[in-house]
């Protein structure tokens, strides 16, 4: 035993040396490059990172103090580039597009729990996924599924009970969780024609599943991915089923919903168009879960940035009474649904939303590896460890690179100096923001380039018809002795300060709106 106890140790050491030398021989071009101190060779900065229940609580710090661009200690002595700025990004996102995949570990984490679609493909195999669900979310067709999201915003009826009391108090309601079921239920229609019945607050499997998908605790993200697994792809076989039982034929050969693509995609026999029968699952369960999280946390925020701000409320439903108002002046019913272009027509209503996908981004980071050598520019000039002022950093082939949205979407080179508030006047005005990035408004929100948010007007289009549909009839306010802290849990995710135990939440006072009659 003795012998066996010595050979292991002998064998782990030369592993840590080889894995030593492969990082030393990657990274020896960003020794230069300053950063933070690592207490440990093991772990580095890390577990520290990894670990931070608020978001930026470590980066945040980093990125004032360092620049723009800066070095971490990764496990093993491993370097590793965070990055934030805007030029480094365009390169990275846009002029250089698959040649930085994402690393290695996040797309296996991402098969882990999504299986074998958009999510974790790469390369030729991730531009098939994305031609064959690109119709599903044209600008034509996301319109059609808008009638619906409306429908769907009228349903929450725990916020239509909702009234003051006597005494004048007003009700407090947890709206993270009515608009988390919301938005599951608005993806399950609309994408799916499927009805999880979240509101009506049906304990099925997948709800549960969902509820519990983002854990404070990292040691259960194991058993809550095997459940999710499980409880995705049980449902994912429920709509199949489904669709299969039903006479839809004619319609799946004309439709450009999500499902009706997917099955025609699965029926075809050329192997660079076709979707096989996991990556059908993998897209469905991708779509069950980062189709009504990202809308639904962005959503609970928004609310609560509105909260805190009586006197937005009463603008943006100052906007909707006078769409309504030329409405009647063309002799349509005022309380008809309101279009697309109608919804655009309203500038503060939708600089809110800009400015809240800014300043509460649900995606915290992205990691990429170059496939080749590079050289990375740089906007906002780096000092080195020597004093030299660094525009462009090299990286070797393999280099791990950390991209921080939320200190992207807050700097003040391109959001100007309250770029640390919250202030949707920024998108009032007719500013040119220098470096082109991202999706939409020059956020990195919805990620950009070729692996930018496929989603991205869904989104917007759902963002739009739960706010409207929400202000039309209440009015929301927060119990100022309330901290909300922004949690990194997979998302960014709302907890209270003291309250961490309890998980998330986002308790506001909701009363019914006065109504204008007609």
């Amino acid at each position: 035993m003795p012998q066996l106890s010595l050979l292991s140790i002998v064998i782990l050491g030369v592993l840590f040396a080889v894995v030593r030398y492969v990082n030393k021989s990657r990274q020896r071009s960003l020794k230069h490059i300053r950063g933070p101190s690592s207490s440990s060779w093991l772990v580095g900065n890390e577990y520290d990172l990894v670990h931070q229940i608020e978001v930026g609580k470590l980066e945040t710090p980093w990125f004032r103090e360092y620049g723009t661009l800066l070095r971490y200690s990764g496990c093993y002595g491993e370097d590793v580039l965070l990055i934030a700025d805007a030029l480094a990004l365009q390169h990275i996102f846009h002029a250089s597009s698959y040649h930085y995949p994402k690393s290695n570990d996040v797309r296996s984490n991402s098969r882990r729990l999504f299986g074998r679609g958009l999510v974790s493909a790469e390369g030729e195999t991730h531009a098939r996924h994305r031609k064959a669900l690109n119709p599903a979310f044209s600008a034509s067709q996301l319109k059609s599924f808008l009638s619906l999201f409306q429908q769907e915003t009228q349903k929450v009826r725990p916020l239509h009970g909702t009234t003051a009391k006597d005494n004048g108090d007003m009700p407090t309601v947890d709206v993270a969780k009515w608009i988390s079921r919301l938005t599951l239920d608005i993806i399950g229609r609309s994408s799916f024609d499927y009805d999880f019945q979240a509101v009506e607050e049906a304990e099925s499997k997948l709800a549960k599943a969902l509820k519990d998908f983002f854990p404070i605790v990292l040691t259960k993200m194991d058993k809550l991915q095997n459940d999710w697994l499980e409880a995705s792809n049980k449902a994912a076989l429920q709509i199949l089923d489904k669709r299969a039982n039903s006479d839809s034929g004619e319609k799946d050969a004309d439709s450009k919903d999500i499902l009706s693509i997917l099955v025609r995609s699965n029926n075809l026999s050329d192997p660079k168009k076709r979707l096989d029968d996991d990556e059908v699952l993998a897209q469905m369960s991708t779509m069950i879960l980062a189709g009504h999280e990202t809308t639904g946390s962005t959503s609970i925020w928004l609310f609560y940035e509105l909260a805190k701000r009586p006197e937005y409320q009463e603008r943006i439903w100052n906007e909707i009474e006078e769409v309504r108002r030329k409405k009647e002046e063309r002799g349509e019913n005022r309380e008809e649904n309101f279009t697309p272009n109608e919804y655009d027509s309203m500038p503060f209503f939708n600089a809110i939303i800009k400015e809240v996908l800014r300043f509460h981004p649900i995606a915290i980071s992205l990691f990429r590896n170059p496939d080749r050598d590079d050289v990375i520019p740089l906007q906002e000039p780096i000092m080195s460890l020597t004093g030299e002022k660094l525009t462009e950093v090299p990286v070797k082939k393999g280099q791990r690179i950390h991209i921080h949205i939320p200190t992207y979407n807050r700097l003040k080179c391109v959001w100007g100096e309250d770029a640390e508030k919250f202030n949707p006047e920024r998108f009032l005005l007719d500013e040119k923001r220098g470096t082109m990035l991202g999706m939409y408004a020059n956020l990195m929100t919805f990620s950009a380039g070729v692996r930018g948010c496929i989603g991205w007007r869904f989104a917007l289009l759902e963002l739009q018809a739960i706010l409207e549909g929400l202000v039309s009839n209440f009015e929301f306010s927060v119990d100022p002795s309330l901290e909300v802290i922004r949690a990194q849990a997979g998302a960014m995710q709302p907890l209270l300060r003291g309250k961490e135990k309890e998980g998330f939440q986002m308790p506001l006072r909701i009363k019914k709106r006065a109504r204008v009659q007609a």
